[in-house]
């Protein structure tokens, strides 16, 4: 019988490999179909819709300049 590992036992490495990056991977999928309108769990606020970047280009985006327009959006408010 192989022995179970608990978080608690990973180092920093596999547990930023094995766990982290898996739950951030899904969120941004969950993220992308919310914006598609395809997801079964999270719906966007009606904001959404004012936005001038359409997701395909988004998701094409490096995350710095993500970042930089999240920050512009909201000094907006």
């Amino acid at each position: 019988m192989e022995k179970q590992i608990s978080k608690s036992d990973l180092t920093k490495l596999e547990f930023v490999r094995d766990v982290w990056e898996q739950v951030d991977q899904q969120q941004q999928l969950e993220l992308l179909l919310a914006i598609c309108v395809l997801s079964e769990e999270n719906e966007l606020a009606d904001q959404v819709h004012y936005l001038s970047v359409n997701p395909e280009v988004w998701f094409e985006w490096p995350v710095e300049k993500r970042m930089e327009y999240t920050r512009k959006l909201m000094n907006l408010k």
